[in-house]
């Protein structure tokens, strides 16, 4: 239908996902371990260490058009439902998190050492093991699924494909970041700026993931920056004008849903100007974030009572945080 179209803005992950017309909310089909997640993620206090760094989760929509409401009623009957095709039994709706971003630069990086699910059959297992194993996944817990990067001088967004992840070994990690956060597009001080907030997140969501008993197979940590340099730049000026106006305001109720509001329209949570309907596509964008840090596709991602964190999510949060450690090295020294 008209209402939908393909996710522009897809770098990793199964075909099949969508986007609203106006491009802020993305509608995925519904696999049964995704919508369990992000239904014991509002429910249950076993995953409340991870519910900052998820994307909103807005409801599942159902093929005869009625909805399913998460616990703040975002999604109305008759908005969005009527999106889904004749073919599609369920689909989940989230929040777009490149929505808000003018030229967003986004990796996909594929997290954990084992790549297959429990209930695989003993072929997709062995062919699972083998990718991990031929790819940088096994040794160092991530892959680079794909990435796209906005190039200033060409005035176009490049594709970096999933078989470029899938092709490098271990050792050529930092040449991917270094193509995915490149020098020349953006001020070396903004882009140093960039890697310490985003790496400050990625340390967050690693102590999340260690405070969790969970397995997450076939996830991902999603990674934005905003490419265009003179937005870049504006985007820091507001962030450091809201945390001196939040480090400024009294405890007052009266400040705090100022606060709060100026949050919803405007802050580092990747909602942007998103209209939970997906029928308002004439009014301006607002000015996104600078970046923005997240984890990914929970179709299998199971609770995992006593059976302690995921050890090989962690070291694929290790080596990112690694990786981009070296990368601002490199910045830095190349300034000097």
């Amino acid at each position: 239908m008209s209402d939908k179209i393909p996710l522009a803005t897809q770098v990793g992950g199964h075909l099949g996902i969508h986007s609203t017309a106006d491009g802020s909310l993305i509608i995925k089909p519904c696999l049964a371990g995704e919508k369990d997640f992000y239904t014991l993620l509002t429910s249950s206090e076993h995953f409340a260490h991870l519910r900052p760094f998820v994307p909103r989760f807005l409801g599942v929509l159902r093929l005869e058009g009625s909805v399913e409401l998460n616990d703040r009623g975002e999604v109305k009957s008759g908005e969005v439902a009527q999106i889904v095709d004749e073919g599609e039994k369920e689909s989940i709706v989230l929040e777009n998190l490149a929505f808000p971003f003018k030229r967003p630069n986004i990796i996909d990086i594929k997290l954990g050492t084992v790549l297959w699910d429990p209930s695989a059959t003993p072929e997709k297992r062995e062919r699972m093991e083998k990718t991990a194993r031929e790819t940088t996944s096994l040794e160092t817990g991530i892959r680079l699924t794909g990435f796209q990067v906005w190039d200033p001088t060409a005035q176009t967004t490049v594709m970096i494909p999933k078989s470029y992840g899938k092709s490098i070994a271990a050792s050529e990690l930092p040449a991917g970041v270094k193509r995915f956060i490149p020098t020349g597009s953006v001020p070396p001080r903004l882009l140093e700026r960039m890697i310490e907030c985003i790496t400050h997140d990625v340390r967050k969501i690693r102590d999340a993931v260690q405070a969790t008993e969970m397995r997450m197979i076939g996830g991902s940590l999603l990674i934005i920056w905003e490419g265009d340099s003179e937005t870049l730049e504006k985007a820091f000026e507001a962030w450091d004008a809201r945390t001196a106006k939040r480090n400024d305001e009294d405890e007052g109720e009266e400040e705090d849903e100022d606060e709060d509001e100026d949050e919803e329209s405007e802050d580092d949570t990747g909602t942007g100007d998103i209209t939970p309907g997906g029928t308002t596509i004439n009014k301006p964008k607002k000015l996104g974030p600078p970046f923005l840090v997240k984890l990914i596709d929970f179709a299998h991602t199971r609770h995992a009572l006593g059976e302690g964190p995921d050890q090989g999510v962690l070291l694929g949060l290790k080596t990112t945080l690694d990786l981009l450690d070296g990368r601002l090295k490199e910045i830095r020294e190349a300034a000097v």
